[in-house]
């Protein structure tokens, strides 16, 4: 998708008055708030999601066959498409739409009323619009100043928060609209946060800026999709017409509940439920679909899950009885891997050549693969721990402890002490420390003991209040019912010769 929604505005590039010379002082100070260099769209974070698709997992080893990793491709960088990603609003399935975008704003001083009671005065033209387009090395301010905004106005946008903040993140081939009055002012500013919002940022009273967000009028289709597993999870997805973003989102979704790498077999079956946007006169898609309902059949259980939003909390998919599908502790650190060596009371180092204890789970990934941490949690260390090279500890409310290592680095930012979510990365694999490779070394204690990372009992999530459960029955039958059909019809054309 392109970032096409956007009002367009305009504006004529007038150097600043003699008397507004004093006011560029302050120009150094905004240089170092928002000259930073634009994302050029190449560090880890970006070309996540491309690498959690290039690691995972084929089906479990009996059944396996390997991915092609050019096939797994979404680097940002290289697949405009990629970029364009966006997930529709939490507020239910059926998103009603908001009023047309606003015409563009070409004058916002105040009405003088002589002025206005004049016949032959002529009306202020209108400013014509100047679209500015993000490349690799340029700054915010560098951009704002060849486009005419004096000093002081990049001063202001620099302590705007909100959204406004999107802005010093700007990544190459991304846009944004100006309009600049003749006195060098910022009049109003336009930027697309998805393909259906834009944020319009305005000169307001007192020489103050006001935010807001824009929404482009939409419409919403249900769409279902099914099928069996014959070859990884992945590809077959891919063979049943889910997107590469869709497939994303069936892994987060079971990430407590499957091992990615241990139990995917060949003829399971899957059937999935989502939804899309579209232009509200036509048949253009606009930003990534949504998984509304999904379910994981294997020969001995079935895992449903319906995408709800509780009247206080965040979105998130639950289980027919309203239990969150998320729970306290991720299984795995890393996404679609497979494990190297596992947990044991007497395993051989392989640097050693010792035979010692292994207390944790080896993950074999790539050198700067994402690591994500398990649960909620205040980072207790982070630094070198001798043979474990660079290692975080987190700790979970007391009880409970995770540790990484063999770290290629931390993730920025991250110091003993911050706060981290469950799923959040925290690192990325590397060789550090006594280790043969690139892999991590995951550990799970509990009240100081360790543990079994993949065999531990994991806490669950509280569940919906009781004063929810009308609303999500509600929501949620309708749905569920609509798995049972696709299952239906899917054994019925298994049996049919």
């Amino acid at each position: 998708m392109t970032n096409h929604q956007r009002v367009i505005l305009g504006h004529p590039v007038t150097p600043p008055p003699p008397r507004r010379i004093a006011a560029l002082l302050p120009a150094a100070v905004a240089v170092a708030i928002l000259g930073f260099q634009i994302d050029r769209g190449d560090s880890p974070d970006t070309n996540e999601r491309s690498e959690r698709l290039r690691q995972m997992s084929p089906v479990a080893p009996a059944h396996a066959s390997q991915i092609e990793n050019d096939a797994l491709s979404l680097d940002e960088a290289t697949d405009p498409a990629a970029a364009q990603t966006f997930d529709l609003p939490e507020e239910g399935i059926e998103v009603a739409a908001v009023g047309d975008v606003p015409a563009p704003i070409i004058n916002l001083k105040p009405l003088d009323p002589a002025a206005a009671a004049a016949p032959e005065v002529e009306p202020e033209p209108a400013v014509e619009a100047q679209r500015i387009s993000v490349k690799p090395g340029d700054s915010l301010s560098g951009l704002l100043s060849a486009a005419g905004v004096r000093a002081e106005d990049w001063l202001a946008l620099a302590k705007i928060d909100g959204d406004a903040r999107r802005l010093r993140t700007l990544r190459p081939g991304e846009s944004f609209d100006l309009v600049v009055d003749d006195d060098a002012r910022l009049v109003s500013l336009a930027y697309a946060l998805s393909p259906l919002e834009s944020l319009h940022i305005t000169r307001g009273p007192n020489e103050s800026f006001l935010q807001a967000r824009v929404e482009r009028p939409y419409r919403t289709q249900t769409h279902q999709l099914s099928g069996t597993i014959t070859d990884s999870l992945y590809l077959s997805a891919r063979q049943m017409g889910l997107s590469d973003r869709m497939v994303m989102q069936l892994a987060d979704i079971f990430a407590w509940d499957i091992d990615f790498e241990r139990d995917v077999r060949r003829g399971d079956r899957l059937q999935v439920v989502y939804e899309q946007a579209y232009e509200i006169d036509g048949e253009a898609p606009l930003g990534n679909p949504r998984v509304i309902a999904v379910q994981y059949q294997q020969r001995d259980r079935a895992l449903q899950a319906v995408h709800f939003t509780p009247a206080e909390g965040r979105a998130g998919y639950f289980n027919a009885d309203g239990r969150p599908m998320r729970k306290a502790f991720l299984r795995t650190p890393v996404e679609f891997t497979r494990i190297s060596s596992r947990f044991s009371k007497a395993r051989k180092h392989p640097v050693l050549n010792k035979i010692r204890a292994h207390r944790g789970v080896d993950y074999a990934a790539g050198h700067g693969t994402p690591i994500r941490a398990t649960g909620d949690a205040r980072v207790a260390f982070a630094g070198t721990k001798g043979g474990y090279g660079r290692t975080i500890v987190l700790e979970h409310n007391g009880k409970y402890r995770t540790l990484y290592a063999h770290m290629s680095r931390f993730a920025r930012g991250l110091r003993q002490g911050s706060r981290v979510r469950q799923g959040e990365t925290i690192g990325y694999v590397g060789a550090s420390g006594l280790a043969t490779g690139p892999h991590l070394h995951y550990e799970f204690h509990v009240n100081g003991v360790h543990v079994d990372p993949l065999g531990v009992a994991l806490p669950a999530a509280d569940p919906l209040p009781k004063t929810e459960m009308p609303r999500f029955a509600a929501h949620a039958e309708p749905l569920i019912a609509r798995l049972a059909m696709l299952a239906a019809e899917d054994t019925l054309a298994q049996a049919t010769p």
